[in-house]
Formats: C-alpha cells, structure tokens, sequence
C-alpha cells in the first residue's frame, strides 16, 4: 500500500507542475491558446535587451509574468544595448529602427527585424503663448533630446519638409532625456521635443505646457507612411539556432502589447502596481500616447522602408552606411 501511496503522490506532483506551468502561459490571454501545446520553462532563458523609454513599456508585462522563459535588461544608451547584442549577451533587443540597421549593416546581417513595437512617439510641446502653429517656431529656441540618433533626424526631416531649415530657421539645444524632462517640468523649456513616456508627464505636471501639433501625421503627410519607431531585433544565429523561441516570444509580445490597451484597463492598472507610474491616471493618459503596436511579417516593411530612405538622404552614417536590403526582415 505505501508503494501505491507513493506512486500516487508522485503523479499527483506531476500534474500540479503541470497545471502550474500552463496556467503561467495563459495568464494574459484570458485563456488557453490552442497552438501552444509545449511548456515554455526554460533553463536558459531568452535574454532581451530593451532601451530606456518607451521600449520598457513594451516589455513590461513579459518581463513580470515570462519570467520563467525571459530575463529582461534595461540599457540606458545606444551604446550599451548595442554591445550587448554584438558581444552575444543578449539574444533578442527592443531599440530604434535606426539602431537596428546600423548593427544589420555593421554586423553583416548578424541581426533580423522580427517585430515592429512602436510608432512615432515624439511631440513638440509648447508653454510659449507666441507659438500657436508650427510655422512659429522659426526663430526660436527648441529643446530636443537624441542627438545623433532617431529624433534628431526625425526632427531634421519634419522641420526641413515644412519649410523651416534645422540649421539657420531655428537653435536646438540637444539635451540628455532626463535633463530635458526636468526643464520642461520647471518651465524653462518652453518649447521642446520630447518623446513618450515623457511627454505625457510634462503636460500634466506642468499645465503651461501643451502639445501644439502632431508629428506623427506631418510624417506621414510627406512620407505617406506612419513612421517606424520602435522594433524588436533577434540575432540571426540566435534565430537559427531557436526558430521555435522566436515564434513564441512574437505571440508573447503580441498579447503583451495588447493587454497595454486592453479597454478594461487592466494593462495601465498592471503598470502602475509594478512601479512604471506614479499614478493610474498617468498611466492611463501616456498609454495611448505611445503608439504600441504589434506588426510581423510583410506588414513592417512599408513603414520601416520610408524611415530607411528618409533617414539615408539625411545621414547614411546613422544606418551604417547603406539602406539595409530585404535580408534585415524576419
């Protein structure tokens, strides 16, 4: 009988662990879903880099809930999360698209775009009375964050494609992310360009400030695309060596992002628990700000390509060197 006891014991163990396992991997769907049929507990687990801001966002959920398949870094610059991925500490990444051509093109096809996260999130906020329109802003002193990388040429391209020269029409004084945020707090940055998150808490903490155009669509009335802002990148060894981790953390990332903008709340209420927010209603004001997507596949391709060409007539040097060909996409 103690043998048959045992025996029992053990399967019972086994079915817990079991039960455990799958209810970890439906946590955000709201349910089971049919084609994962394997448990997803790693020993060695997926590393991803992300990149201070918006990318964090994106990956907030995996890193809480997917943290028996995922181990997630923060990096605070280019630089950093660059060489993470170069050196092989980090098997996947969340950075700017330009970032990603450039380590596709240094590295010689060494990485792939496997998702788009993110849309354009930069605005322009103004608590200059004189500025009601964007064609104010010529003769003045803007305040803008990411020299030498993605919203320096956004800004070069938005400016340039509204008859407003980034050289002679008006002073950008290019400041760190922080430092930026903290004088348009104090108000001494009345007029800046300034990404998401960040943007949100500047007009509700500081209430001269307020956004003054969308950028995003001017972008996409000259270039004819929503601008790329934001993708995930794998290693090209990395995905050859596990295709089938790569189809996972797409479906992981894609119910990730859309639990964010789920219309119950749910998400913005998960980010203010685990500390991304001082508070709900800031959570809830900066979530549809950000433009978190989720696209795969032929679907990233137009909005990416429009970024690459704008961005090459700018500066080759922030791509690399050349317009990354078809081989950058997963």
């Amino acid at each position: 009988m103690k043998i048959f006891k045992r025996i029992f014991a053990v399967l019972m163990a086994a079915v817990m662990l079991f039960s455990f396992a799958s209810c970890k991997d439906n946590t955000d769907n709201g349910g089971t879903n049919p084609e994962e049929t394997t448990s997803y507990v790693r020993e060695n687990k997926t590393r991803i880099a992300v990149l201070e801001g918006i990318d964090v966002l994106g990956t907030a959920k995996i890193k809480v809930s997917r943290d028996y398949a995922y181990t997630v870094t923060s990096c605070k610059s280019a630089e950093e999360i660059m060489n993470m991925v170069t050196e092989g500490k980090a098997d996947l990444a969340a950075l700017p698209l330009d970032l990603a051509a450039k380590l596709y093109n240094t590295t010689n096809g060494g990485v792939k775009i496997i998702a788009v996260n993110t849309l354009g999130t930069l605005y322009i906020l103004t608590g200059d009375t004189s500025v009601t329109s964007f064609a104010d802003i010529k003769g003045k002193t803007v305040y803008a964050t990411g020299k030498g990388g993605f919203c320096e040429y956004f800004i070069n391209y938005i400016l340039t494609q509204n008859g407003i020269d980034p050289e002679k029409d008006v002073t950008i004084e290019y400041k760190e992310q922080d430092e930026l945020t903290a004088l348009a707090l104090d108000g001494t940055a009345k007029l800046c360009f300034i990404p998401e998150p960040y943007a949100t808490k500047v007009i509700t903490e500081n209430k001269e400030m307020k956004r003054l155009v969308d950028l995003n669509g001017l972008w996409e009335k000259s270039a004819g695309t929503k601008p790329v802002q934001g993708v995930v990148i794998a290693r090209t060894e990395y995905i050859e060596q596990n295709p089938e981790y790569i189809e996972t953390f797409l479906f992981h990332n894609e119910v990730a992002l859309n639990y964010l903008s789920s219309e119950d709340n749910q998400g913005i209420n998960f980010l203010y628990e685990n500390g991304y927010f001082s508070s709900f209603e800031l959570a809830q004001a900066t979530i549809p700000a950000c433009n978190l997507v989720f696209m795969k596949g032929e679907d990233m391709k137009p909005g990416s390509k429009s970024v690459f060409d704008v961005f090459y007539g700018i500066d080759p040097v922030t791509l690399g060197g050349a317009i990354p060909d078809d081989g950058i996409f997963y």
